[in-house]
């Protein structure tokens, strides 16, 4: 290679660069060639010596985003795991099975954001969450490619987090979820709209896709899957703190697992999965445990979860109904 040549090339690395960076802050708009330029450190005019056109220059700097944006995310990874830390994310762009190969620890959401059975997925190029929800509506639990998919995350020990919470308040004909009454009037409200708007959408993928959802956890973990529990308070907006952990089991017994099943999911899981089952996790001499006293056996009847009449927090007792009451209407302000 000439030194001409190698200038020129390393003239447009430094294009690309800058472009790929203003792309992944501004979007296309922060791209315009005048500050690309000026950010390579290079004038306006040498521009069209690398690129016949400003849409080819944001055709190159979305590849070269991408790309760099995968090296900078598991550079991150090995960074946390060789701290200590756990790694986890909401995928898209990268499928569940790539993550597994290169040493995330979770995947969020369950299977509900897996892209991994889109036909014709391209390399670190998001397919939109629809797209792939549409495959995992449609996807069969015994399939080949789905059993595959388990095998794999479990060989290498990727657990997965389940958001059923979440999902359920965008899913058409679910109960109202409980602890409503804490919001703030304005965030009650638009909860309530929300829910009528999904109630009314006859051709939401939820309907059948949430189940879906209930059926593939319930697979990964019969395949000896590490699942774990989250509730995310997102979405449709009804996910409440407290009430949604209560729910989320709930959920699980109706996605088929027994009582005591999803309770240690939502409980020992979780200590496991932070390699703290030693400390945590479940009422053992020697642990430590902040505790719930219900009346009734929810090993035995799920909703007995709800009958909470004392709560200890760090040793100190709480009366939850004085707790909830003392918050009524005022969950959500800033």
């Amino acid at each position: 290679m000439t030194s001409r040549t190698a200038r020129k090339a390393e003239s447009r690395r430094r294009i690309l660069g800058a472009a790929a960076r203003r792309l992944r802050a501004e979007g296309a708009r922060g791209a315009a060639v005048a500050d690309v330029m000026a950010e390579a450190g290079l004038t306006h005019g040498g521009f069209y010596a690398h690129f016949p056109s400003r849409e080819a220059l944001l055709a190159a700097a979305l590849s070269e985003a991408l790309r760099t944006g995968r090296e900078r995310w598991f550079s991150g990874l090995d960074e946390a795991q060789g701290r200590g830390l756990k790694a986890t994310g909401q995928l898209c762009s990268v499928t569940y099975a790539e993550a597994a190969e290169l040493g995330i620890d979770n995947l969020e959401h369950g299977f509900f954001a897996a892209t991994d059975f889109v036909a014709g997925k391209k390399p670190d190029v998001c397919p939109g969450q629809g797209e792939g929800q549409k495959t995992v509506a449609a996807l069969d639990e015994r399939s080949a490619a789905f059993t595959a998919l388990v095998r794999r995350l479990v060989e290498k020990g990727v657990a997965l987090t389940s958001t059923l919470t979440v999902f359920e308040t965008i899913t058409p004909g679910r109960p109202v979820p409980p602890g409503l009454d804490v919001l703030a009037p304005m965030l009650r409200e638009q909860f309530e709209q929300n829910y009528a708007r999904t109630a009314a959408n006859e051709a939401s993928i939820y309907r059948t896709l949430f189940s879906k959802g209930m059926a593939l956890e319930r697979a990964f973990v019969r395949a000896g899957g590490m699942l774990v529990v989250g509730t995310d308070p997102t979405a449709g907006g009804g996910v409440i703190p407290g009430f949604a952990n209560q729910r989320a089991v709930e959920l699980l017994v109706e996605a088929g697992f027994t009582p005591l099943e999803a309770i240690s999911i939502a409980t020992l899981n979780g200590a496991k999965y932070l390699g703290r089952d030693d400390e945590i996790g479940t009422i053992a001499k020697g642990r430590q445990a902040d505790l719930m006293i219900v009346r009734g056996d929810p090993s035995r009847s799920v909703g007995d979860l709800r009958q909470v009449d004392l709560v200890f927090r760090l040793g100190v007792g709480f009366d939850p109904a004085a707790v909830v009451a003392s918050v009524k209407g005022r969950v959500g302000r800033w």
